[in-house]
């Protein structure tokens, strides 16, 4: 999310339905910009979420998330989606 770093002390995602899992440095790159997120298909009626709640947005306006979905991960078989975007609009 522009603006928005995340880190691996405060913030969460959940991916399993109920089950919350920290945000570690691996799961980190492009200095807090990007969270990869692996294997979060493995139960496909659950949605994934993400909690960043050591965070705050530092003045009011629009912040873009942009989503991308690689079905194989890290594997050949498939390319990555185009990314979806969203705005958050903070008043």
């Amino acid at each position: 999310m522009d603006g928005v770093i995340a880190d691996s002390i405060d913030d969460l995602y959940n991916s399993e339905g109920g089950v919350w899992n920290r945000i570690t440095s691996a799961n980190l790159s492009n200095g807090g910009k990007t969270v990869t997120l692996k294997g979060i298909n493995k139960i496909p009626k659950y949605a994934a979420a993400v909690d960043m709640r050591g965070n705050t947005v530092s003045s009011a306006g629009n912040y873009t998330i942009s989503i991308v979905v690689d079905a194989d991960g890290d594997g050949s078989l498939y390319e990555p989606s185009n990314p979806a975007t969203i705005t958050l609009k903070v008043q």
